[in-house]
């Protein structure tokens, strides 16, 4: 279908308000001495000129296009962004898995480890992401992605390279240090720049590819990890090998990076590049600036939804976190011995891929995502009960790995969640305090998960099991809040809109497919073939918080 050229009149709207900032905003640039502002006037060049652009855009021809058009712009988007994110997040994932790997092939007798030692290294890099995170969201708001992570990834391929020189603890804490340092903003940007070229319903399928790299990691990691396992050195453990060799990889990926992880719009033309800011206004998540409001991160401290999530990622990421350091170490002590436990963590990858796929189809097929998630908590309860009532013996082994295998659906869950909180947050400095905050939940999950596992019953590990199965529940529990919580929120935004004499029921072209919008906007127009009125996105690019747009719609059980 061919792009219609009937003016729409959403945008006429649209240029009249951002003719009228325009401007305001240029009566403000203008010199000053002092760095702020320097700073200010920076800003608002900035801004300025992205709201001259969307003031002339209405009287262009192709503001809205067809499904066909949209369908081969977010296929250059993906092409410039996903495999390059994919790539980072696999690295990031596989360090957690080199460290158990390297504890099954007897990293603590090779470093010399005591008592609580290793579960200290497991935890370390997690708590000093912890303290790092917070100031990770300012520079996230602050600096280019295109520009911060690969620094971020070229300094922790050093960090890797250097621990594969420690010999004792304390240089490898010291290595887990800086990896907790380099590492801690990682996850939280590749959230971002979804959020920043993504409409919300194509996150979720993009979401669950990044997510998948854990699958991955599982196949590929234990693969990478059996054969380092059979290569015998008088100079290195294998610890160190890993290490090297991670390291290397990971370094690479980091100069790669600073050339294939840009901005879509620095590598499209600049017809194509002007639309990425057309389609996504029905998200009504903001500019996309580069200055820092504290008020929305004092908002986002506020906001109820904000603690929901971060709760729930703490209650994930403690079970996830003890698996990635003592998951090995568990299957060891139902029998095997090491080399067997690298090849039968291959199929849990497997599943853990299946299950991530298959959750986010059902959560868009059928537009669910708290039941998704509890589905997938709940066969993690049976397993943790199968792991404390049975006893480890030779004869129970089929019935323990089962109970291992069931454990892989618990992968869809943090990305779900990570999905759900992404669609539900606007504003740029709010949204990028959000994600900090759900993934400070995270690193404390990650923090407590190796130390509730307890060293002393190796093999059996109840002390931690029975800590998985409280979390599993209290995240069921929490679920549900959300659920109730987020459609009183839509309650309240609908009261809102109908009290300022607007539509209360309006429609979100965010959560709607190019072909579906499309559809949408010909039975708007009364099937003339125009593009029709939109009824959300007068104030799509004010840089308003989810909190303060009344034309924002929450996600509380519709997919994206």
């Amino acid at each position: 279908m061919p792009p219609s050229h009937q003016t729409d009149p959403m945008s006429a709207l649209v240029s009249t308000r951002t003719s009228v900032l325009v401007e305001n905003l240029a009566s403000q640039v203008a010199p000053s001495d002092s760095q702020e502002s320097v700073e200010k006037t920076m800003h608002l060049q900035g801004k300025k000129e992205l709201l001259e652009y969307l003031a002339s855009a209405s009287d262009r021809p192709t503001i809205c296009f067809s499904a066909d058009e949209e369908k081969q712009l977010l296929r250059k988007i993906d092409r410039h962004v996903i495999p390059i994110i994919f790539l980072i997040s696999f690295l990031n994932l596989l360090d957690v898995k080199g460290l158990s790997s390297s504890a099954v092939f007897g990293l603590s007798q090779d470093a010399h480890l005591s008592g609580a030692q290793y579960s200290m290294l497991g935890s370390v890099s997690s708590a000093v992401q912890l303290i790092f995170l917070p100031i990770s969201t300012y520079f996230l708001v602050k600096i280019r992605l295109s520009l911060y992570v690969p620094v971020l990834v070229t300094g922790w391929g050093i960090s890797l390279m250097c621990m594969g020189a420690a010999q004792n603890f304390k240089g490898l804490l010291l290595g887990r240090i800086f990896l907790g340092i380099f590492q801690a903003p990682v996850q939280a940007s590749f959230i971002l720049t979804l959020q920043v070229w993504y409409r919300r319903t194509e996150q979720g399928f993009r979401l669950a590819f990044l997510f998948s790299s854990i699958g991955w990691v599982s196949i590929l990691g234990s693969l990478i990890m059996f054969g380092i396992g059979h290569i015998k050195s008088h100079t290195l453990h294998p610890y160190q090998i890993i290490s090297f060799i991670l390291g290397s990889v990971t370094l690479i990926i980091g100069f790669l990076s600073s050339i294939i992880f840009s901005n879509p719009s620095f590598s499209l033309a600049k017809k194509k590049s002007s639309r990425l800011r057309h389609r996504l206004r029905a998200n009504q998540q903001g500019l996309g600036g580069h200055r820092f409001e504290a008020k929305q991160a004092w908002e986002m401290i506020k906001d109820i939804k904000s603690w929901c999530w971060m709760i729930m990622f703490f209650t994930a990421f403690v079970p996830v976190s003890g698996f990635a350091v003592f998951g090995p170490l568990i299957i060891k002590g139902f029998g095997f011995d090491g080399n067997h436990v690298m090849l039968l963590m291959m199929p849990y990858g497997a599943l853990q891929i299946i299950f991530i796929f298959g959750g986010f189809w059902i959560n868009r097929r059928f537009r669910l995502k708290a039941p998704i998630i509890i589905c997938g908590l709940v066969p993690c309860i049976a397993s943790a009960i199968v792991f404390l009532r049975v006893k480890r013996s030779h004869d129970n082994q089929p019935i323990l790995l089962f109970a291992y295998y069931l454990t892989s659906i618990f992968a869809v869950v943090p990305a779900t969640i990570v999905n759900w909180q992404a669609s539900n947050v606007a504003g740029d400095t709010k949204k990028s305090a959000t994600t900090t905050f759900m993934h400070v939940g995270a690193v404390a999950g990650e923090i407590v998960g190796p130390f509730v596992f307890s060293q002393k019953k190796q093999g059996n590990y109840s002390k931690g099991i029975f800590a998985m199965l409280v979390c599993y529940a209290a995240c069921v529990l929490l679920a549900i809040f959300t659920i109730i919580y987020l459609w009183y929120l839509n309650k309240m935004n609908q009261r809102r809109r109908v009290a300022r004499g607007k539509a209360g029921i309006i429609i979100d072209y965010s959560m709607l497919s190019a072909l579906d919008a499309e559809k949408q906007r010909m039975r708007t127009s009364g099937g003339t073939g125009g593009l029709g009125v939109y009824q959300v996105g007068t104030r799509a690019f004010d840089d308003l918080t989810d909190l303060e747009n009344d034309e924002f719609i929450v996600i509380f059980e519709a997919a994206a």
